[in-house]
């Protein structure tokens, strides 16, 4: 592999630790205000996607009551985590929880919803659906090694909130959409691994003017766009993972050109 920076091992250990850790949307295991009782909506909306899910090995979806007295408050149930002001949920984590089954769209009651972790689950067969789109205060959607299948919706392009987007080792193909590039706020990308994207990398990604991280390795399908490369705007980028790809030389050098701020490093990685 070649690389920019001899700081590869310390790379590679953050991206390992990232992604074991889920540090992309914190844990909160319960609300932090007992005062405060969850939205009437959004716990039926809860209760309908925990109906479609089977298999939960660890037992965390016991705590979603229905009937209960003490399981009522959803702000209470593992996994989630309320405003104290509203009681509305702004954080769903269930990483590393290996359930199955299907995502309901329920989930597009949670309008407030702004951290979603499933990673490290298994909804094989399953397509990102596109009410996702909707969830306008989302800022850290964590869907790594999920059994994603399908495109990428384009509705994602709408999420201005987003500082994160974590799509890696999953089985996506079509397109990447054009309209991720309309992700101002954007920090991090991760496509890598697993997927079986086609056609060009959108030249409409250089619009990320705040993007750190950008993650493309082993998506051997990918080609150079003919019209423009992604450099544009890229000056906040720090990593940039090429790896595994047929890109030329050429094409990933003049990515190294790019302008960015002189109090930045940016490590390349292609092989």
């Amino acid at each position: 592999m070649k690389m920019m920076s001899l700081s590869f091992l310390k790379f590679f250990h953050l991206a390992i630790i990232v992604h074991q850790l889920g540090l992309l949307a914190p844990t909160s295991w319960g609300a932090t205000s007992a005062e405060v009782r969850c939205i009437e909506s959004e716990r039926q909306a809860l209760l309908q996607f925990k109906a479609g899910l089977v298999d939960d090995t660890f037992d965390v979806l016991s705590s979603w009551g229905s009937d209960e007295e003490n399981k009522r408050d959803c702000c209470e149930w593992k996994g989630l985590s309320c405003s104290n002001q509203t009681g509305h949920v702004q954080q769903l984590d269930l990483y590393g929880l290996q359930l199955q089954g299907n995502i309901s769209s329920s989930l597009m009651e949670l309008h407030d919803l702004m951290s979603l972790n499933l990673s490290y689950n298994s909804f094989k067969d399953s397509q990102i659906l596109e009410f996702i789109g909707s969830l306008t205060n989302l800022r850290y959607p964590s869907l790594f090694d999920c059994g994603f299948k399908g495109n990428i919706p384009s509705q994602l392009g709408s999420l201005s909130q987003l500082r994160y987007l974590d799509l890696a080792f999953d089985s996506l193909e079509g397109s990447i959409p054009y309209q991720l590039g309309n992700l101002s706020n954007l920090q991090l990308l991760d496509l890598r691994w697993k997927n079986y994207f086609v056609g060009a990398i959108p030249h409409q990604l250089g619009n990320l003017s705040k993007l750190q991280e950008l993650y493309l390795a082993d998506i051997d399908s990918l080609k150079t766009s003919q019209e423009k490369g992604v450099g544009g705007k890229l000056r906040s980028l720090q990593e940039l993972d090429l790896s595994s790809n047929h890109l030329s030389d050429h094409y990933i050098l003049s990515l190294t050109a790019l302008e960015f701020n002189s109090s930045n490093s940016l490590l390349v990685f292609w092989e």
